[in-house]
């Protein structure tokens, strides 16, 4: 499920309303599925589509054959397979000689369940919470007795940066984009 709030939730209401009814599940995949590699849509509810004051959520289910690798007689797959770094489009350059303004950082929030038929959990990241004057990433993980659940929650803060501060919010977009990286192993 995809819970929108705010500016991304007026965006896909308005989207919705200008695309023909039998294209949103193909806009859909394009919108919010790249990060899952050959992924097939096998279902999309939309829920609160015309509730202003609610949430919009796409409550879907997907497949794919590309979520993972074999790596020496393991799947190895990334424990956060979607884009949770929102400090990333802003820390692209080396440097900044003018500030940088970040107007609008929505929280990233992503409730990961893996379960494994046929395998057992090999290996998994451990928790991790990176705290700055930038923003917050925090992942938690549980074990399942079939898996796992992963909780990511990423947030940027808002304002205006001076050049001087550009390196430190850099160090921090890497710093989670390192956190994300980390895998998961099954055999």
């Amino acid at each position: 499920t995809i819970t929108l709030q705010g500016m991304e939730a007026i965006l896909w209401r308005q989207a919705l309303r200008q695309i023909d009814r039998d294209r949103i599940e193909e806009v859909f995949e394009q919108a919010e599925l790249s990060w899952l590699p050959a992924a097939s849509l096998e279902r999309l509810e939309l829920r609160h589509e015309d509730e202003l004051t609610a949430p919009l959520e796409l409550e879907f289910s997907a497949t794919t054959s590309g979520a993972g690798v074999t790596q020496d007689g393991a799947l190895v797959m990334r424990a956060t397979p979607m884009p949770l770094n929102p400090a990333a489009p802003f820390a692209g350059l080396p440097r900044r000689t003018t500030g940088l303004v970040i107007p609008y950082a929505p929280k990233l929030e992503a409730d990961l369940r893996i379960h494994f038929t046929g395998a057992r959990l090999d290996s998994a990241p451990q928790p991790s919470t990176l705290e700055s004057e930038y923003g917050r990433f925090v992942r938690e993980v549980e074990r399942s007795a079939d898996g796992l659940v992963v909780r990511v929650t990423s947030t940027l803060r808002t304002g205006v940066l001076g050049p001087e501060r550009y390196e430190g919010l850099t160090a921090f977009a890497r710093q989670v984009e390192h956190a994300v990286q980390d895998v998961v192993r099954a055999r």
